[in-house]
């Protein structure tokens, strides 16, 4: 890996951020500025600009990092307009990197920040932007009716508290300060036509929403953490099953196939893997049925959108009433994917779970 060297740089007013320069011999004659991007090097956002601000230095571009005043790891407030401060960090990383031309942006607020900056200086040549700028279209209205239709009568009245407890909580500070500064609607066509005319690039990314970004609970709503505790619990068994299956491979044969010059790979598809079939398709088999029935961990690691079909059933058993009808309907329809795959892999099945049953 080449070698990346990092400075701290004072923008003054107490604010600091940190410089990732690329080496001599690749640097490019553009750089980027990532805004609100946190220099504590920890997990999460901030791991994540790390990341990002040294990758994009090996590859050629000074990247300068850091947070506007009040927000993340800078803790003073800002005394002068947030554009007087961004033009000052702007005229600062020219001046240490040499640099006549800067990608701005980031997440959230810091991608308003990119877009306004390029709006006012012509040194801005593209704007990072996720989960930037965002209308509503036509289709937006469609979206929230077929959303509205999956949520359930529990789901509505959590909605209903939380928009009674968002009413009589008064507006704090904090909130009014992190409203986005967005221009009025239809400006930004306009707005748009000038960025593009000047030939400036962008990059616009929506991750469906910023409420639930980096949040604890964003790893269960993936399949992520079932798949990994799944494949953990399943591998010893098929590790166990399948180191059966290979030791009955005659050794003749893979020295036989070693005369004939094939190389350990050719070795491994051409000979071991069709004699071994029936193996594979019965822990194939096996392991895959643990997994569609097992209950307890996917419980714990699936949210509601990501529940497995056992966990799925489960939630019929409500607290007043058990949808048997519901819950007998959904096991019958449960194990069509197990018999299709036993019907097209039965042949080999067969051969793999009798396989040394009679010498």
């Amino acid at each position: 890996m080449t070698a990346v060297g990092e400075e701290i740089i004072d923008l003054g007013e107490g604010v600091f951020g940190i410089l990732s320069q690329p080496p001599p011999d690749r640097r490019k004659s553009v750089g980027v500025i990532i805004f609100n991007s946190g220099i504590l090097h920890r997990p999460g956002p901030f791991r994540m600009h790390v990341r990002l601000a040294r990758r994009l230095a090996e590859l050629g571009y000074a990247t300068l990092r850091f947070d506007f005043p009040g927000v993340g790891d800078s803790l003073p407030r800002a005394t002068r307009p947030p554009m007087q401060i961004v033009r000052d960090v702007l005229e600062r990383a020219q001046q240490h990197t040499g640099c006549t031309r800067f990608v701005a942006g980031g997440i959230c607020s810091a991608a308003d920040l990119g877009w306004q900056l390029a709006l006012e200086d012509e040194r801005i040549a593209g704007v990072l932007m996720i989960d930037g700028l965002a209308r509503h279209g036509r289709y937006h209205l469609l979206g929230r009716l077929m959303r509205a239709k999956r949520k359930s009568l529990g789901d509505w009245i959590d909605v209903v508290r939380r928009i009674v407890m968002r009413t009589k909580a008064p507006p704090t500070i904090e909130t009014v300060e992190n409203m986005r500064d967005w221009p009025a609607p239809g400006v930004e066509r306009r707005e748009l036509r000038r960025l593009l005319d000047r030939g400036t690039e962008l990059f616009i990314l929506f991750s469906g929403g910023t409420s639930y970004f980096l949040h604890p609970g964003q790893f269960y709503d993936t399949y992520g953490a079932v798949i990994l505790a799944h494949a953990t619990l399943n591998l010893p068994i098929g590790i166990w099953l399948m180191a059966s299956f290979i030791r009955e491979v005659p050794r003749e044969l893979e020295e036989a196939a070693r005369i004939d010059g094939c190389s350990a790979l050719g070795l491994l598809w051409r000979v071991v893997v069709p004699i071994v079939m029936p193996g594979l398709a019965a822990t194939g088999i096996l392991v895959f049925i643990h997994s569609w029935n097992e209950f307890v961990v996917a419980l714990n690691l699936t949210a509601r959108h990501t529940a497995t079909v056992p966990v799925a059933i489960a939630k019929y058993a409500q607290e007043n009433e058990t949808k048997y009808g519901e819950m007998a309907a959904g096991a019958v329809l449960s194990t069509l994917p197990a018999l299709i795959v036993l019907f097209f892999a039965q042949r080999h099945i067969v051969r793999g779970l009798t396989a040394g049953a009679v010498k």
